[in-house]
């Protein structure tokens, strides 16, 4: 009789790494460095307080998530990133998963999942709240049921498979990309078969209901995400060349893993037992080749592709040593993970203070840049945006507290992005500050709040950008800052705006 195992007996190696990837993030996620609230925490924080059905750059599923994390466990740095942190430790015991599905034993297991743990793009994913953390969970999960169904030959699976997809649309729409890949890597392999049947016409049809009320959304106010979309690869990203964007992979997924996922890359089109599953192959060829068509500078946005990568890569590596009986290959091997990720760590969270993070990144030669603006900081942005929001606030906050008592109660700020918006609200209550207003992407179909433009502090915006706006104003701070891109950031006292605030306001939106 063949004793059954019991769950943590046969899952032990990923449940322990998935854990170590969770207590990574935990202690990472406090301000004992210097670091504190990332820069599009502060944006989700304000749509989570104003929930709709959708937003002018992202669906609605993100800020409705952390609305529920604000009200279960408050708003504190780690609060904030406890669901991150736990979808990054669900995400590695998903990749074992996978692998254990695709054949892999115990050591391709803990291959895969240590080069998970230790990615510098995935763990910058969750190391902050942004639907960026949820979305390589989602794909990963589509990618496993996907791997269910042609395994089990089971086609009822499709029903689960149009629930996550929904669900990933309403979390991101970038999903679309993912189903138009699936769906070409069906068409291009013998799998096609499971595309022409009742069950993944019912699951489109799930999806489509789960994402409804977001189409509707966009159908009521103009299809601003399309606008959003559009302008915001013009505006933010670098235009790279397709090698370029080949060595950006390489770095951010790091250096010592390339090995790993080009032998996925392998076990998927070109090795016998990858066979059924090359679909996932052609999922990752399409989305790389939309990133070498929109020039893109973003690694991140393939991020969910590669797990199933670094799976395969290390079961190809395990039938290789298969029949070597030398443990120390293994050890070896296992070793050569685990030093190359903790050599990059500090080049992905915050596991040292900015002044050494920049002399360790400097000695080893190492930092990218990802959107326009991220020169302003010689660290990498991901770490720089999480430094000195408070002390901005407070600089801020002094502005207007020096204001006549008469002049306080008709002020307003009003900031150039939602970022400056949202961290001025953020910590509004604590310093005291008066309602915010900002032309950037969802604070403009917020609106005005009644501001007439008398009188109100300009939050971010440069002196010619005030000037041309109002008949008065005084440059109160330049707010300074040695790693930020917040550094040279201007506060002024600006009086008698030179237009109507109604007349004007649909015209000046920035959506970007």
């Amino acid at each position: 009789m063949v004793e059954k195992k019991s769950f943590f007996k046969e899952y032990y190696p990923i449940i322990i790494i998935a854990f170590i990837k969770l207590v990574l993030h935990f202690i990472t996620n406090t301000n004992l460095l210097g670091y504190g609230y990332f820069i599009d925490e502060f944006y989700y924080y304000a749509c989570a307080m104003r929930l709709d059905f959708g937003y002018v750059d992202h669906p609605p599923l993100a800020p409705f998530i952390l609305h529920l994390n604000h009200f279960i466990l408050g708003d504190s740095l780690f609060a904030l990133r406890f669901l991150p942190a736990l979808a990054g430790a669900a995400l590695v015991f998903l990749t074992g998963i996978i692998t254990k599905e695709l054949g892999g034993k115990t050591f391709a297991q803990i291959i895969a999942t240590l080069a998970v743990t230790f990615s510098p793009v995935i763990l910058v994913l969750n190391s902050f709240f942004s639907m960026n953390a949820f979305e390589v969970l989602i794909w990963v999960f589509t990618a496993y049921l996907i791997i269910l169904l042609i395994k089990k030959d089971n086609p009822k699976i499709w029903i689960l498979i149009g629930i996550i997809a929904g669900i990933g649309l309403e979390n991101k729409h970038t999903m679309v990309l993912f189903g138009i890949g699936m769906i070409l890597g069906l068409l291009l392999t013998k799998n096609r078969k499971y595309i022409l049947n009742k069950w993944f016409f019912i699951a489109g049809i799930i999806a489509f209901l789960i994402i409804l009320p977001n189409i509707i959304w966009q159908i009521t106010h103009g299809f601003p995400s399309l606008e959003f979309y559009k302008k915001s690869e013009l505006i933010k990203g670098l235009s790279l060349s397709p090698l370029n964007i080949f060595i950006m992979q390489i770095i951010s997924y790091n250096p010592f893993f390339l090995p790993l996922w080009f032998a996925g890359i392998i076990y998927f089109f070109f090795l016998k037992e990858g066979k059924n599953y090359r679909l996932i192959g052609w999922i990752y060829l399409f989305i790389f080749l939309i990133l070498i068509l929109q020039k893109s500078s973003r690694p991140d946005r393939i991020a969910g592709l590669y797990p199933l990568l670094f799976a395969a890569g290390a079961i190809l590596f395990e039938n290789l040593i298969i029949n070597i009986k030398q443990n120390w290959i293994r050890i070896l091997a296992i070793s050569f993970v685990i030093i190359g990720g903790l050599i990059l760590l500090p080049f992905s969270l915050p596991v040292l203070t900015p002044k050494l993070t920049d002399k360790y990144l400097t000695f080893i030669g190492l930092n990218i840049k990802i959107e326009k603006g991220s020169n302003r900081s010689r660290l990498p942005q991901y770490l720089a945006d999480r430094l000195d929001w408070e002390e901005l606030i407070k600089e801020l906050s002094k502005v207007y507290n020096d204001l006549p008592e008469a002049e306080k109660k008709k002020a307003v700020i009003i900031a150039d992005s939602y970022a400056t918006a949202g961290s001025a609200e953020f910590f509004g209550k604590k310093y005291n500050l008066p309602k915010v207003i900002s032309i950037h992407n969802n604070y403009h179909l917020w609106g005005y709040d009644g501001a007439t433009g008398d009188i109100m502090i300009t939050f971010g915006f440069n002196e010619q950008e005030v000037s041309e706006s109002f008949e008065e104003y005084e440059v109160k701070s330049v707010f300074k800052s040695q790693y930020s891109r917040l550094n040279g950031l201007q506060i002024c006292v600006a009086k008698k705006l030179k237009y109507n605030i109604k007349d004007i306001w649909t015209s000046i939106k920035k959506y970007e």
